[in-house]
């Protein structure tokens, strides 16, 4: 039997076998959140900045300020699950 052929070559074949490496862990995937959402946060001032110097239009800054403050929305979900969390194991042990 011939084996299928990808559509496109630069798709990689997915791995069936059921056994997968973990790319990062828990802590690499949460420092670089962190390190987004403080990103975001920054350019979120920048352009606010650079809205009152005239630099940049109302709409950008706009768009930068809401992504900021959908970023820092999305951080204190996170935390709010991980205290919630970290509540219902403390409940589980004691």
């Amino acid at each position: 039997m011939k084996p299928v052929e990808p559509i496109n070559p630069n798709i990689t074949p997915i791995n069936l076998t059921g056994k997968s490496e973990p790319t990062s862990n828990f802590k690499d995937a949460l420092m670089d959140f962190l390190g987004n959402v403080n990103s975001s946060l920054k350019e979120g001032d920048r352009a606010a900045e650079q809205l009152a110097a005239g630099k940049i239009d109302l709409p950008t800054a706009l768009i930068k300020q809401e992504d900021a403050v959908l970023s820092m929305q999305l951080l204190m979900s996170v935390r709010s699950e991980l205290i919630g969390a970290y509540q219902d194991l403390s409940r589980i042990i004691t």
